[in-house]
């Protein structure tokens, strides 16, 4: 094919009218057909946008004269999550789907499970959205299925289903997924899950995670997280590093926004501490109240004092 071409091409190529032909192989075509396109405004920026934002590259592009067909080529392993995206944006009758992955099944993660379980039914009838957990790890067992993991019966598959934990192995799953929406939640404290986050951005994968390493080493890193997620368009949210869950960091990002300049921040940021320090009065002992805030043994322990 290269060699017709070249030879039907030749003067053009000669007189430098046309660049050299190349052949690209693995891509695919899709089509967005609708009657109704050349009567609505933003059909192709929406459609643009949605491949952008799940980091779908876009080859080529072609429209026809009816202005009923826009056709984009993009490469044939993102296929299946550019389909699920433009469905997920073009027919909203049908609930958009949030594809999270979750690290660390202890106390701050099986909260979070049954917060996802409880909430499923409103989020869905009033948001449209469904959360669609795919994959799951502790530091035994780790279980992936991309048509999602039931939140009624988590454990017992985790355990009879899980395959030994390798979290190079459950981070390249994820990539391999390449699903549409995708979120990975770190909710451990272990130094070796932080150094998984930049690659993960890099592949237009959200993190959202309680885990304090990445915030509080170099400034540089730090930095670095900051923009992948920005270059890339998903999201690095980690609101629990301080105040056990108030929306400290949201409302100081907002007003830097909007041009304030901070001169000075005074807080006790940590939960633990507000409880212990609101708790320790006179005529009680400081080893009893620190052994009851380690008995109630709950995430956001700053609550209680507010």
């Amino acid at each position: 094919m290269k060699t017709i071409l070249d030879a039907e091409f030749a003067t053009e190529i000669e007189h430098g009218h046309i660049d050299n032909i190349a052949i690209e192989r693995d891509l695919s075509v899709i089509a967005t057909v609708g009657e109704g396109m050349k009567k609505s405004s933003g059909i192709a920026g929406k459609l643009f946008s949605v491949l952008g934002k799940n980091g779908v590259n876009i080859v080529a592009v072609a429209q026809g004269s009816s202005e009923i067909n826009i056709s984009v080529v993009i490469n044939k392993n993102n296929l299946s999550k550019a389909l699920n995206s433009l469905h997920n944006i073009f027919f909203q009758s049908e609930a958009r789907v949030l594809n999270l992955y979750l690290v660390g099944t202890g106390l701050i993660g099986k909260t979070l499970l049954k917060q996802i379980f409880d909430q499923s039914e409103f989020l869905r009838s009033e948001k449209l959205l469904k959360v669609c957990v795919v994959g799951m790890t502790n530091t035994k067992k780790m279980l992936l299925d991309p048509k999602g993991v039931a939140l009624d019966d988590w454990r017992e598959r985790l355990l009879t289903e899980g395959v030994t934990t390798s979290l190079p192995a459950f981070v390249d799953k994820i990539k391999d997924y390449n699903l549409p929406n995708s979120v990975f939640i770190d909710c451990t404290s272990d130094k070796d899950i932080v150094q998984f986050y930049e690659s993960l951005l890099d592949s237009n994968i959200s993190v959202v995670t309680p885990n304090k390493v990445a915030n509080s080493g170099p400034y540089a890193e730090y930095r670095r997280l900051q923009r992948t997620a920005l270059n890339r368009g998903v999201k690095f949210l980690y609101e629990t590093n301080v105040g056990a869950g108030l929306p400290i960091i949201n409302t100081v990002q907002g007003l830097m926004t909007a041009g304030d300049r901070f001169l000075k921040i005074e807080a006790i940021l940590s939960g633990t501490l507000s409880f212990i320090f609101n708790t320790f009065r006179p005529g009680t002992s400081f080893a009893d109240v620190v052994r009851e805030a380690k008995e109630k043994a709950t995430p956001n322990p700053i609550h209680a004092m507010i």
